[in-house]
């Protein structure tokens, strides 16, 4: 049954189906002609237009494409002047925007098989937006006498449709090369990017995004799959670059790409502009018009969003560029736009971006990248750079200054801790050079200049004006890459060089930024700028770094984001300046809260000698609910590795048990040195605690102590996992298996056997209890033990093959593993036996020569076939003389099962077992080739007895999927098969023989006489008289006749020869008992006119009118649903044989010629059916194949009238359309089921969208009003849903508002979870409404939250305030739920950008109050998205 939640239907449900009857129309007159029509649409969801026909010359090669909207002609629309049609305003503006397309208007008359067509162009436009006084809708237009398409004309009006295009080509040419022109530039603005490094000429480093995003552009995709790909990194990282690399590829392969570097025109919506959106619109609509495959890049979008950036109106003009062209081209772009981490995850524009689209990371290069470039500097040169180096050179970016610097002999050194001692060098290099080669002696001048225009002017690329005083110094940065200079703009290459140069610039002068930012905004984005100082200062002024790290920390007047960004450089320097350590001693008393946060975060060893004093008073009192509890908490366990002694001392002084508990077993949970003795204690008296994590501290300790580690691994596998009966943690579980033991197994193998091998004797020893077999067994090491159990038994197995008979795992462990009698020590040690069967020779030759051995062991198949695979590995390993000596042993073996006699009558042995084990010996473990006479013959005579050679398969207790039936072979098989192949296996196979030879898979007949029905189909010639034959037979089963006719018929054979065939199948009898075989048999003689159908309909008719048996189900029925009552009757007619019947007449209807008749039939048999059988015309009569709009509205209306409630829910949307465009149809029916409460929620649907109509509306709104006042929860439970979606438009927003008002009281479960589910389906626009709704939702459940959060990610770009005071106010920051404070920092962030963009300060500042409780309160989430910021 179909969704019962409605839609608005603003447009004839009929209509829709006439346009789709249109378009069935167009296609049938341009049938077999020179035209694809396969792009057009039937019922186009696209705005503007259907989609397009494509002309074809002779061999099938596109030459003109005509772009086309069809809509159904209303014959009452002929006027005096002629045929007229009124041709929406919106595909003039189409045609007017797509000037390289050839736009045609279409309107169909299906009754007289005419098409009139109208050709949209430039003039025809322009004449009618002139000759309009007002704005329209539409502009009626009469067409002219040779601007029609019939059978009779259509060649001359494709020749005319071809010409068309051909000039509107030739009309654009001037325009396509200023286009081309436009592209050229665009692609040129790549041409300067180097791929490889500086000075190096084959340096390029080939990156697998280039290659990923080729794939993506080369393949196809699915209608689902997104047209949009995103390139994303932080900066530096190469992404330029591997577009550079795409882009030469793409030109390689011929594929054409429209490139724009956001970051390097000046996007506008001024059409004169040199790069206007006008141009983009129509340089993309040439290169979709000429080519299969076009490819958009857009580089550095992320440059429109950053913070120093004034260009968010170029971003917004991008970001809707994007969506246009995503929604206006199918498959035939693809669209890349690369960005910075930090901007799409925190951007509210860019982070639409992530809903339609999929990404690409693009992370830093791999130290093998790294090696290979710096060694073509210099052979070995790479292993001379200290690890933090080669960290640093990972990114792209510096990796390139170290080659500069390597290249210019200005490498002083191989160990450069960060990028800013890269720069360092690179500022010498650059002063240096200048200074010996060039006249520039005020190179640092100018930099320190254009730091200060960036500064001053709040943008990356501020206005720079050339001058003598500064024109060789510009152009020679610029020859260097250092500065971008163009459009009269001037940029550092990147932004980090920029605040490098800027805190030179205010080193130089003696001055400090941080003075200057008492009096600013301290937002988040100044931190990396700050950063960058602070560290510049550290290195380069000590009195600088002094005064402005003392000011950060104390003064007022700077934000505690700052202040944590200060502690954090104090905290990971590699050196402790003295008067460091006294700033950190003056915190507790000065400010309590920065030193609780530096607590929590420092793991510096150098500090640890201060913080060991400071914190000494504090421990011994400490309890839980200490402010102190968490950070001291956090700073154990940094600690503990590096100085256990120490800490475990001072944890011991707590007088709290509870809290010195609490802190051991966080420190335990962290990195430990298990060598320490104070560390093992820790661990050993508290792993009794039921809540302890023992698996993580045993991982932890093999580093550190490996046999601790391995003995209290052997532990938990045996009192943890094997002996314990509680329920395990699988988590647990998973880090004891999969982690540790895999660790052990993988780099520890011999220490790991040991305790294997002692735990598995330990847990046999304990576990085993006697069974029918004379060993015993256990539970854990079974047939059917867990996965876990299994994979440890291989894994000892494993490593017993592998090591025994070395040093310290000689064959006594094996032995020792026999002693034990179990069956999988034995399964364990003959598996181990066979694979070095040499080490236990003396073992096998004596247990061969003992019958009571030989007999024990092959007793019972799981431990005879380990047994057997150990006995054959041995004979192999022994001379020949042992070969022959132990098949004398085999044939004088005599076995207790020899002498059982049988005790059934239909045995014909009196001693079946006779042999047996001799013949299992004789076939498995002795090679036919060394096979004495004797042996031979006696394998041959056994071999006779037992009817086959015995095979040793190994035992499979997996459970598997059951078998499908299939036929005796395959269709390939079958395909070969002759009549009379096919006419043995009729009378021979049958199904009670359930199995082949060497397969057990049961036979179904009927999937054998399927495989018939295929051969013959893709045959009928070869057939035809065979299957004639078969049906005069009557030794053949009906399901092979039945099946060769069907084959005849698809296979397209003479119907009217195969007629008296199909006859024989023509009664009520056997359509009641084979209703499926004949529908699939008369189906085929519906689709054409032909000489069966008169015979066939009168059968159909008897057959339905058969009476249709019903179960007595009216108990269920009550308690069931409206839906699931008439889904059931439903069901109980199509399955029926009357129902197939009703179907198969129903499809008749497809044949206009009978479609009056079959529509009299139906009106005939109304009387005669069920109800069952009248839903079911309700259902099939409206498909489009069958639809006729005078004949179906009549039959309609009687079938309705009689299907009660049933008919609403079968034909909601053709009761829904008839009651907005045909209401007098189904008025007394609306009217019946309003007496029906069962109905009121799809009536209420109804009455609500009715709004819409005019000319209904008010009888809807009192009639809803009438529903609503009964207070049913499902009802308004739907009505708050369709008011929410549909609050925007004007028609619904009174009562909408009035439903939404009235409810928010309503605790009702599922008038509540309506709300919950649907809010953020609210407008922007009604936010007042949002608040007033989930104004008491800030205690409730999750799914409130995340309906809230949804709905705010909407509002954030257009009410950036009020979502931050909707945020505040519902303190969703305190949330303990992970999630949802994810989500609030992400929003909150993407709110915070829009905000700065419109500079509304006070608000920002109060955004930064809440940013500075989360960033010194250590908050996760805030520190990784500022992390991101600072990476760009």
């Amino acid at each position: 049954m179909k969704n019962l939640n409605l839609q608005p239907n603003k447009s004839s449900w009929a209509s829709k189906r006439l346009d789709e009857k249109s378009v069935r129309l167009l296609r049938k007159i341009l049938e077999d002609k020179r035209v694809d029509t396969s792009n057009i649409e039937e019922g186009g969801t696209e705005a503007n237009t259907d989609g397009y026909i494509s002309i074809l010359d002779v061999d099938d090669t596109i030459v003109a494409k005509v772009t086309v909207q069809i809509k159904h002609y209303n014959n009452n629309a002929i006027s005096e002047k002629g045929v007229c049609y009124d041709i929406p305003t919106s595909l003039l503006a189409y045609a007017h925007r797509m000037k390289g397309e050839v736009v045609l208007f279409i309107t169909c008359d299906t009754n007289n098989d005419i098409v009139y067509w109208k050709y949209i162009d430039r003039a025809f436009v322009e004449s009618q937006i002139a000759n309009s006084e007002n704005i329209q809708q539409t502009y009626r237009y009469y067409f002219k006498d040779n601007e029609n398409l019939t059978e009779n004309n259509v060649d001359s009006v494709i020749d005319l449709w071809e010409t068309l295009y051909h000039e509107q080509m030739l009309s654009l040419k001037d325009e396509k090369s200023k286009l081309l022109d436009f592209l050229d530039v665009n692609l040129k603005s790549f041409e300067g990017i180097t791929t490889t490094f500086y000075g190096l000429k084959e340096s390029h480093i080939a990156r697998k995004e280039t290659d990923q995003l080729f794939d993506w552009i080369q393949g196809d995709l699915t209608s689902k799959d997104c047209k949009l790909k995103l390139l994303v990194g932080n900066a530096g990282v190469g992404k330029t670059v591997i577009i550079k690399d795409l882009l030469d590829k793409l030109t390689t392969s011929g594929v054409k790409c429209l490139t724009i570097k956001a970051d390097y025109y000046n996007i506008t919506e001024n059409e004169t502009s040199d790069f206007s959106l006008e141009k983009l619109h129509a340089s993309l609509d040439l290169l979709v018009s000429e080519h299969k495959r076009v490819v958009v890049i857009i580089d550095q979008i992320d440059a429109l969003s950053q913070y120093l950036s004034n260009d968010r109106d170029k971003l917004n003009i991008l970001l809707n560029v994007i969506a246009a062209w995503e929604k206006k081209y199918s498959k035939d772009i693809r669209i890349i736009v690369s960005c910075r981490k930090y901007d799409l995850e925190y951007d509210p524009s860019l982070s639409q971006l992530k809903e339609h689209s999929t990404a690409i990371e693009v992370n830093s290069l791999d130290d093998k990248d790294v090696e290979n470039v710096v060694n073509k500097l210099d052979s070995g040169l790479y292993h001379k750079l200290t690890s933090q180096t080669i960290t640093t050179l990972r990114t792209p970016q510096y990796l390139d200054i170290f080659c500069r610097l390597y290249d210019s002999g200005c490498v002083g050194k191989y160990n450069y801790q960060n990028y800013m001692e890269l720069y360092d060098d690179l500022w010498s290099s650059l002063i240096n050079y200048a200074n010996k080669n060039t006249s520039c002696d005020n190179l640092e001048d100018v930099m320190f200049e254009i730091a200060n225009s960036i500064h001053e002017a709040e943008t990356l690329t501020p206005t720079w004006l050339i001058t003598a005083r500064n024109n060789k110094a510009t152009r020679y940065l610029a020859s260097e890459c250092i500065v971008k200079y163009n459009n009269k703009r001037i940029s550092f290459f990147h932004q980090s060089f920029y605040d490098y140069v800027l805190a030179r610039y205010y080193a130089s002068k003696n001055k400090s930024l941080i003075t200057e930012l008492k009096s600013q905004f301290q937002g988040l984005e100044v931190r990396s700028s700050i950063k960058i100082f602070l560290d510049f200062e550290r290195g380069h002024s000590d009195s600088l770094y002094k005064k402005d790290i003392y000011t950060i920390i104390f003064s007022n007047d700077i934000r505690l984001h700052l202040k944590q960004l200060a502690l954090s450089i104090l905290s990971y320097s590699d050196a402790v300046y003295k008067f460091e350590i006294d700033i950190i001693k003056k915190l507790p008393k000065l400010n309590h809260q920065l030193f609780i946060y530096f607590l929590s975060t420092t793991a510096n060893p150098l500090w640890f000698p201060t913080i060991k004093d400071l914190i000494q008073p504090l421990v011994a009192d400490l309890t839980t609910e200490n402010d102190y509890f968490d950070p001291l908490r956090i700073l154990f366990s940094n600690y503990a590795s590096k100085f256990p002694n120490d800490i475990y001392d001072m944890v011991e002084t707590i007088k709290d048990s509870s809290t010195k508990e609490n802190i051991t077993m966080w420190m335990l949970r962290n990195h430990n040195d298990y060598s320490n003795k104070k560390v093992r204690e820790s661990y050993i008296n508290l792993k009794v605690k039921p809540n302890f994590d023992l698996t993580s501290c045993v991982m932890d300790a093999i580093d550190t102590n490996l046999n601790f580690a391995l003995e209290e691994t052997k532990e938990l596998l045996i009192n943890y996992y094997f002996l314990n009966n509680n329920k395990h943690k699988s988590h647990y579980d998973y880090e004891l298996f999969e982690q540790i033991c895999e660790r052990f197994y993988k780099e520890y193998p011999k220490d790991f056997l040991m305790i294997a091998y002692d735990c598995f004797v330990q847990i046999v020893s304990k576990t085993r209890k006697q069974s029918y077999q004379w060993y015993s067994t256990n539970e854990i090491f079974s047939n059917y033990m867990s996965d876990y159990a299994e994979k440890f038994f291989d894994w000892l197995g494993n490593l017993l093959i592998q090591y025994i008979g070395e040093q310290d795992f000689d064959t006594s462990m094996v032995e020792k593993l026999l002693s034990l009698e179990e069956e999988y020590a034995f399964i364990l040690s003959f598996k181990v036996i066979a694979a070095k069967p040499t080490l236990f020779d003396i073992y096998i030759k004596n247990l061969v020569s003992h019958n009571e051995e030989l007999d024990k062991f092959i007793e019972f198949n799981d431990v005879r076939y380990y047994f057997l695979e150990a006995l054959s590995k041995w004979y192999l390993s022994v001379s020949h003389e042992e070969q022959v000596k132990y098949q004398g042993y085999i044939l004088k073996y005599r076995s207790k099962r020899d002498n059982i006699h049988s005790d059934r009558s239909d045995n014909k042995l009196v001693l079946p077992y006779l042999g047996w084990h001799k013949w299992q010996l004789l076939c498995c473990t002795i090679l036919e080739s060394t096979l004495t006479k004797e042996a031979k013959r006696y394998k041959q005579e056994l071999c006779r007895r037992f009817k086959c050679v015995y095979v040793n398969e190994k035992p499979n207790h997996h459970v598997t999927a059951a078998s499908i039936c299939g036929g005796i072979t395959t269709q390939e098989v079958y395909n070969h098969f002759s009549p009379d192949n096919w006419l043995s296996s009729f009378g021979k196979l049958d199904e009670r023989i359930t199995f082949r030879k060497g397969n057990f898979s049961p036979i179904s007949l009927r999937a054998h006489a399927e495989a018939f029905t295929k051969c013959v189909e893709n045959s009928p010639e070869k057939y035809k008289k065979f299957i004639f034959s078969l049906h005069d037979n009557p030794n053949i089963k009906s399901m092979y006749q039945e099946a060769g006719l069907l084959g005849l018929l698809l296979g397209g054979a003479d119907k009217t020869e195969l007629a008296p065939l199909f006859q024989r199948y023509m009664n009520v009898s056997y359509i009641r008992d084979n209703v499926y075989t004949f529908e699939q048999l008369a189906m085929n003689y519906t689709k054409e006119e032909n000489c069966m159908i008169d015979d066939l309909i009168p059968i159909l008719v008897q057959t339905i009118k058969q009476p249709l048996l019903l179960k007595n189900e009216q108990e269920d029925l009550q308690v069931k649903s409206l839906t699931d009552i008439t889904q059931h009757k439903l069901n109980v007619a199509i399955n029926s044989f009357q129902g197939r019947a009703l179907n198969i007449l129903i499809s008749i209807c497809a044949l206009s010629t009978r479609r009056v008749q079959i529509y009299n039939l139906l009106n005939l048999l109304y009387t005669d059916l069920a109800i069952e059988l009248r839903l079911e015309v309700l259902y099939y009569i409206y498909y489009k194949e069958y639809y006729d709009e005078v004949l179906t509205d009549k039959l309609f209306s009687v079938y309705l009238s009689g299907s009660g409630a049933c008919g609403l829910i079968v034909r909601t949307d053709v009761v829904q359309s008839h009651f907005y465009f045909k209401t007098d149809l189904v008025r007394t029916y609306i009217a019946d089921l309003m007496k029906d409460n069962r109905c009121h929620d799809i009536l209420a649907q109804i009455f609500f969208y009715g709004l819409y109509h005019d000319d209904i509306k008010d009888v809807c709104k009192q009639n809803l009003n009438k529903i609503l006042l009964l207070n049913d929860k499902k009802v308004i439970a739907t009505m708050i849903r369709l008011s929410l979606e549909n609050i925007s438009e004007s028609c619904y927003r009174e009562i909408a508002t009035d439903i939404l008002v009235c409810h928010i009281a309503n605790n009702r479960e599922e008038i509540v979870k309506s709300y919950e589910y649907h809010i953020e389906d609210l407008p922007v626009e009604e936010f007042n409404l949002f608040e007033e709704i989930t104004k008491d939702w800030n205690i409730k459940s999750h799914r409130e939250r995340f309906s809230q959060i949804k709905y705010l990610e909407k509002c954030a770009s257009k009410l950036p305030l009020n979502c931050y005071q909707y945020i505040k106010a519902h303190d969703f920051l305190h949330s303990d739920d992970y999630y949802v404070k994810e989500k609030i920092v992400k929003l909150l962030l993407g709110i915070y950008k829009q905000m700065k963009e419109e500079e509304n300060l006070d608000a920002m500042n109060k955004m930064m109050d809440l940013f500075d409780e989360y960033v010194i309160a250590n908050s996760y989430i805030i520190n990784d998205a500022i992390e991101k910021l600072g990476g760009v």
